[in-house]
């Protein structure tokens, strides 16, 4: 949840986010779009709190826990879980479960996601993309090439 942690940061800064998430790419492919395991592709009813499964069966939540990342930050994530999943002749695509169909949803994470995917489609958001990819990609090019570098590694600060 490290991406959760970081919109929130720059929320908190007063700074709008324009990350590009991370499967931006590959939800504009068809694959994608026509993968019924996906939450992107089932239709989520905020006012009751579910999600429609390509069947027109409901996802509900179960429950909700919070979830510590290695930085200590928390977020809080709801498990939704289908009504009935027995018998259906398409369960084979969309779980490997033995039981009902399950899954985990940060809502924090994609509200932010999406605005944030909403401030890069913008006219402001394309330029800042075209800028990223002519300044950052060059120095990253040097490096690789006249330095010889191929791979950058991070450690995390413990005090």
């Amino acid at each position: 949840m490290k991406s959760e942690e970081n919109y929130f940061y720059l929320e908190k800064e007063g700074l709008e986010s324009y990350i590009k998430p991370q499967s931006y790419d590959r939800n504009k492919k068809k694959s994608f779009r026509n993968d019924i395991s996906k939450r992107e592709n089932m239709i989520y009813n905020p006012k009751t709190d579910e999600y429609t499964f390509h069947n027109q069966k409901k996802l509900k939540p179960t429950g909700v826990f919070p979830k510590t990342s290695v930085t200590g930050f928390r977020s809080l994530v709801t498990i939704y879980e289908c009504e009935n999943c027995m018998g259906c002749p398409l369960k084979i695509k969309y779980t490997k479960s033995q039981g009902n169909r399950k899954m985990q949803v940060a809502k924090n994470f994609i509200e932010k996601r999406q605005k944030s995917y909403e401030n890069i489609i913008t006219e402001k958001g394309i330029q800042l993309r075209v800028n990223r990819s002519i300044q950052v990609e060059g120095a990253f090019g040097i490096l690789k090439s006249d330095y010889g570098f191929n791979r950058f590694l991070t450690q995390i600060q413990k005090e």
